[in-house]
Parts: C-alpha cells; structure tokens; sequence
C-alpha cells in the first residue's frame, strides 16, 4: 500500500505531492479508477485503493510503489551526470550552477552567484 502525505484532504492533491506525477497524470489516474479527483482520500474504498497502488506500482516499473519518486530522481541525477561527464554546454552549466537553458545571467540567478562567490 502507498503512504500518502494527508489522508484528510483529496486525491489529487496527495497524487500531487508524489514525485513525478502532476495534475494531468494525476486526472488521468483518477479517470482509470473512476473517482473523482475532489473525493477525500479517506472516504476512497479499500478496494480502489488497491487499485490506485497498482496504478502507481505500475508507473514505477516495479512491484513496489513506494519507489516512484526514487527511481525517477536516480533516473535524473544519471542524466546530468552523463552530460557532465561528456563535457558538453549542458553539463559545464550543471557543473558551475549557472542557468541550463538559456536564461539570462546579468540580472536573474544572482542568488545561486552570490552563493558560489563564498
């Protein structure tokens, strides 16, 4: 069974707060189970809950649904890694912690610049 953040407010704030599942992912699950999204988490059957953690389960590409969220920010933190190691312009921002696509740096970022200054 899946752990959700609060069981007193709706599904699709909780589908919300899991790593990598939005609102539009979120809808479409509610969809498959055939609740509405505003319906309280804890007035959900315990037999539609089953099928929301096979949902997820599903989503995660293993039997466990809890790892969700794991294995996608393992997935990310292997892509940027792949574009530091290959040196590319991607990967040399990622490295010093500049703006990645294309964002000014005269006026924008200057939090994460004075951070690097220390």
């Amino acid at each position: 069974m899946f752990k959700f953040k609060d069981y007193s407010k709706s599904l699709d704030y909780n589908l919300t707060k899991v790593y990598g599942i939005g609102s539009k992912k979120g809808g479409t699950i509610c969809k498959l189970i055939g609740i509405r999204g505003n319906t309280l988490l804890n007035s959900i059957p315990s037999n539609k809950l089953d099928t929301l953690s096979q949902i997820l389960s599903y989503y995660s590409g293993l039997n466990n649904c809890n790892a969700i969220s794991q294995n996608l920010q393992r997935f990310n933190k292997t892509n940027i890694d792949r574009l530091v190691k290959i040196n590319c312009y991607r990967g040399r921002r990622h490295r010093m912690r500049l703006p990645v696509r294309g964002q000014r740096t005269r006026s924008n970022a200057r939090t994460i610049k004075r951070a690097l200054k220390y």
